[in-house]
């Protein structure tokens, strides 16, 4: 028996396997949890504005109309009588376009009022709007700067004498004659004086200028320039022509225009002429349009 126990015993220990380490996998194989929302499964709901044309939202009729917050169109008809020339001149009784870039002249027509010719009309100027003006020895007039058609707009005082016309780079219109500057009411023709002393007399034209300043033509062949604003005057030089009845500007040039025919591009600085054309006839004022600086 002991000899049993000891075989026994002996096999146990041949035929016995180590004990091994179970390994537990702690990988969670389980499926992941579905966290996305349930899949609404209900019908959609109709967001569209089932109400009909012409009624709100509670399906009572709607009547107002929308509010127009867009301007109101301007159906008033342009200004027909506009000025589109850069420099305009005239003889006592025609009105004609001026090119300084070609010295090109163009009859416009003759002033009339109605079927009345106008003569002796020794002055023309332009407004800020483009709106032509002109005078003689009795009367504003407003002109039609494609026709040469005028209008009479004030009779002048019989004490006046008024040979030159312009408007100021400010708006306001000026005339001059004999040794006199005036402010003159466009609309009446009521005349202010630019209280200045000067020995000169006008020759025949004073323009307003973009500086500001009012450049006046003088007897003795002269030029000078006065201030509006305050009367003060300043005589520049010699022209060497005493007859220059128009003056104009354009294009930064001061063009005058005499009474020979002639055109003139002065220096502002001197008054010297720097270019002279023969343009025919003679000339008894002009103007810039101030629209076209």
């Amino acid at each position: 028996m002991l000899l049993l126990a000891l075989l026994a015993c002996q096999d146990y220990r041949i035929s016995k396997q180590p004990d091994v380490e179970t390994v537990v996998d702690t990988a969670d194989t389980a499926p992941p949890e579905d966290t996305a929302p349930p899949e609404d499964t209900a019908p959609p709901v109709d967001t569209v504005d089932t109400a009909q044309p012409g009624t709100d939202e509670t399906g009572w009729p709607d009547t107002a109309p929308p509010e127009d917050t867009s301007p109101p169109e301007d159906t008033s008809p342009p200004d027909p009588e506009i000025a589109v020339e850069p420099v305009y001149i005239n003889s006592g009784d025609t009105l004609y376009s001026f090119d300084p870039k070609t010295q090109a002249i163009e009859p416009i027509g003759n002033f009339t009022d109605g079927s009345t010719a106008i003569e002796n009309m020794t002055d023309i100027a332009i407004d800020l709007s483009g709106r032509m003006y002109g005078i003689t020895h009795e009367a504003l007039w407003r002109i039609n700067p494609l026709s040469a058609a005028a209008s009479h707009i004030a009779d002048l005082g019989e004490d006046v004498y008024l040979d030159s016309l312009t408007f100021v780079s400010d708006g306001r219109l000026i005339a001059a004659g004999s040794g006199e500057v005036w402010l003159m009411d466009d609309s009446s023709a009521q005349l202010t004086n630019l209280s200045f002393t000067t020995e000169y007399s006008s020759a025949g034209d004073i323009v307003g200028l973009p500086d500001g300043m009012l450049y006046w033509s003088v007897w003795g062949a002269g030029l000078m320039v006065v201030n509006p604003s305050d009367g003060s005057n300043r005589y520049l030089g010699s022209t060497e022509h005493d007859r220059i009845f128009g003056l104009g500007y354009a294009y930064g040039d001061l063009w005058a225009f005499s009474d020979e025919g002639y055109a003139l591009v002065l220096n502002t600085s001197t008054g010297a002429p720097e270019e002279s054309y023969a343009i025919g006839t003679g000339w008894w004022g002009a103007t810039t349009n101030p629209v076209l600086w």
